[in-house]
């Protein structure tokens, strides 16, 4: 089953989402792009994804995350293991957020499929870096990998 797009959802709606992909038992494709879920947001739902086993898509692209947001949705790919693609893109990770998505990739092995482009990098080092502490060679081989602007 796909959930193919839910738009104007803010902040506390995420919190219902969240409920629903803990309860999901169904669905195994979620696009919540272009939402207002923000940080507060992506900590429900990261939460909820901890123990989610059916959920194998999940569009988060254009949420008005944040560093914060990125460090609770890598928090939650440590312990889930059956994602394969997580789209991300047009979010304000920045350096820190992308650093902490890279720690979780060399845990989380069931990701393939990741799209950190448009992250808001602030200099073209702090892109570099962030490639670099994704380890992109070798991740690279296992990880469709995006990282461009």
């Amino acid at each position: 089953g796909r959930w193919d797009s839910i738009n104007s959802l803010r902040g506390l709606s995420a919190v219902v989402v969240a409920n629903l992909i803990s309860m999901n038992t169904m669905t195994t494709s979620l696009n919540l792009a272009n939402n207002y879920i923000k940080d507060a947001g992506a900590g429900c739902v990261a939460e909820a994804l901890e123990t989610n086993t059916i959920l194998s898509s999940l569009n988060l692209a254009q949420n008005q995350f944040n560093a914060k947001a990125a460090e609770h949705l890598a928090n939650s790919l440590k312990h889930n293991r059956t994602l394969s693609s997580l789209e991300l893109c047009g979010n304000s990770l920045g350096p820190k957020g992308v650093v902490a998505i890279g720690d979780a990739l060399k845990i989380n092995h069931s990701l393939t499929s990741i799209d950190l482009s448009s992250s808001s990098f602030i200099e073209e080092s702090d892109r570099i870096m962030c490639v670099a502490s994704l380890d992109a060679e070798s991740l690279a081989s296992e990880v469709g990998l995006r990282v461009e602007d």
